[in-house]
């Protein structure tokens, strides 16, 4: 296993170019930080690249074309490292789990690709695209779901969305009422082919009016037009 530098980073997005939509997030996370503080990219080769590690703060993403890889090796780095979260395609995390510490618990994700899309416009004018100084009533509108609060706080969420439009990163589409923001949905990842849709809440208040779902439609059309691959993952 090597560490890759800025200078090599090619090699390793011409590799996993062959699943954009399994590795969005190792792609955005390169092209948006590079390599250093934030992310950090290892591989195993062998004549050519037999998987790709990557560390984003104290997670890690894991990717193999085949699923063949070195496990005992990323099993002794992963007992180094002790990252709070292991992520990869379930054939990878199958081959993992048998050797890394009890200290994990295993939650199998689901992936739901946009791969047809009739575009009906007749009540999108209400949705609009959010700009920075929304980020906080975002924040607040997200944890209305108690599960976030589970995990991170109305101002955890306000920065990271905050961080997404001023970076370009993503985008947040929001829809008011009387001037309160009461529906949103955003792309928590982009690259030039592929959008991983997330943050889609409506307030309690308002729910089962069709607010979620104009939204989501407006927000897939204008990926779709763009040329982007809509997709969204999601657990039980």
């Amino acid at each position: 296993m090597r560490q890759i530098n800025n200078r090599n980073i090619d090699y390793v997005l011409e590799y996993i170019q062959q699943d954009p939509i399994s590795n969005i997030y190792i792609e955005a996370d390169i092209k948006r930080y590079g390599l250093g503080k934030i992310v950090n990219i290892w591989i195993q080769e062998d004549k050519k690249i037999e998987s790709v590690i990557m560390k984003y703060h104290n997670g890690i993403q894991i990717y193999s074309c085949d699923n063949n890889f070195n496990v005992e090796e990323i099993s002794s780095f992963l007992q180094v490292i002790k990252p709070q979260m292991i992520s990869g395609r379930l054939q990878t995390i199958n081959k993992l789990e048998i050797l890394i510490d009890n200290g994990y618990n295993k939650e199998e994700g689901f992936l739901c690709i946009l791969n047809e899309f009739k575009y009906q416009n007749s009540r999108s004018s209400s949705v609009e695209v959010a700009k920075e100084e929304d980020a906080d009533e975002i924040g607040n509108l997200i944890c209305t779901d108690t599960e976030m609060l589970k995990i991170y706080t109305p101002g955890t969420i306000a920065e990271q969305i905050r961080e997404r439009i001023q970076d370009d990163f993503g985008r947040s589409y929001i829809i008011r009422i009387d001037g309160t923001i009461v529906a949103h949905a955003a792309t928590y990842a982009e690259t030039d082919k592929v959008a991983v849709i997330g943050g889609v809440v409506t307030h309690p208040d308002f729910r089962n009016q069709g607010f979620a779902t104009n939204i989501i439609t407006k927000l897939c059309h204008d990926l779709v037009i763009e040329n982007k691959k809509p997709c969204l993952f999601y657990y039980n």
